[in-house]
């Protein structure tokens, strides 16, 4: 997990595309206070459907920005649905 790292890849990303918080945030469907957060590693918890936004709206990749916010995308959190074991293992290994 890597907070800090998830805040400057999400900074520089918007920058490069000349975008300001609130033109990302309008464009991801977020509040720009959720962007501020993202970028300043100051959100207590990343979810999915907030991680997806940011993906799709700058074109990152989505394991890289998943693994810097210690989560497990959900394509790979559904696969693993069904072995719930399997799906603890990866929980304590990844720390999360």
């Amino acid at each position: 997990m890597n907070h800090e790292a998830l805040g400057q890849m999400v900074r520089e990303a918007r920058l490069a595309r000349g975008m300001t918080q609130r033109q990302l945030a309008e464009l991801a469907g977020l509040h720009q206070n959720q962007v501020n957060g993202i970028e300043n590693a100051h959100l207590p918890k990343y979810y999915p459907k907030l991680l997806n936004a940011i993906v799709d709206a700058l074109d990152l990749d989505r394991d890289e920005v998943f693994a810097l916010a210690g989560r497990i995308t959900p394509d790979i959190e559904d696969a693993l649905a069904g072995n719930v074991h399997a799906l603890k293992r990866v929980r304590k290994e990844l720390a999360l």
